[in-house]
């Protein structure tokens, strides 16, 4: 951009000399020659700006998606080439589905994919991101049908990786501020994921919350999850009773923490 600024100030100072009437008549210049590189840079200029305040100012709905997109590697730079093919591309929406598919050693194996909502030339389309379990690589994303919505309409997801959660925000989770080991919760951390679609390809949710608890003074580590699930797309949650779980506590690759089993 720097390039050009200066190629547009010089050709307009070569310019404004050659009109010049009091200018010693020993210099000659090529104005239309000058005029047509001024016109011709300030046109790049131009556009160059264009493509940049697309890609800064209205290339998201809001901060909150912004801020996703951002987190997911590829996502900002697909969304910035895109508004420079198309000056009414916008970022309108996102969502994470983000679950543990399995231990290996005792760690938990993560799945995230990351739904992206935009708005093209008018119309309203859908994207779906991926990565690999071991989040090295990441794929293009995909056109699907239908953006999935939110697991909680009224609460849209604010990060993509997984958060720590300690008591006040556990006991947000129904019964669990009367759970038998409230008081002996050190942190926990949630996930949500699709686990089906209806017949009309709007995705029904689940949701799970894995809590890690010393029971006792002399006892060890446990490690118990709750789940809850949608029976309709955007209908109410089933709460199941926690059960304990033996393999140890999904720490996402964003933490840093000592407690092994």
């Amino acid at each position: 951009m720097k390039r050009y600024i200066l190629a547009v100030f010089s050709a307009i100072f070569l310019f404004s000399l050659a009109q010049a009437k009091d200018f010693s008549a020993s210099i000659t210049f090529d104005k239309d020659n000058i005029k047509q590189m001024y016109q011709e840079d300030l046109k790049n200029l131009s556009e160059y700006i264009s493509q940049e305040v697309a890609a800064q100012t209205s290339l998201y709905a809001n901060e909150r998606v912004k801020n996703m997109c951002k987190e997911w590697p590829t996502c900002e730079e697909w969304a910035k080439n895109n508004a420079v093919k198309d000056t009414t591309f916008q970022v309108i929406d996102a969502e994470v589905s983000r679950y543990v598919t399995r231990f290996e050693k005792e760690e938990g194996i993560w799945i995230y994919n990351f739904y992206v909502q935009t708005k093209e030339n008018g119309e309203i389309k859908a994207y779906l991101f991926k990565r690999n379990e071991k989040g090295t690589s990441y794929t293009a994303p995909t056109l699907i049908k239908k953006f999935p919505g939110h697991p909680i309409p009224s609460e849209s997801t604010e990060r993509i990786a997984a958060s720590q959660l300690f008591k006040n925000d556990l006991f947000l989770w129904p019964g669990l501020d009367k759970w038998e080991y409230r008081n002996r919760v050190r942190f926990g951390v949630k996930t949500q994921y699709i686990y089906k679609y209806d017949e009309n390809g709007n995705a029904v949710w689940k949701r799970g919350l894995y809590v890690l608890v010393d029971p006792c003074a002399v006892c060890r580590l446990r490690v118990y999850y709750f789940e809850t699930y949608q029976t309709k797309a955007g209908g109410d949650y089933t709460y199941k009773e926690p059960v304990q779980i033996n393999h140890g506590f999904p720490y996402p690759a964003n933490w840093n923490y000592p407690y092994k089993f």
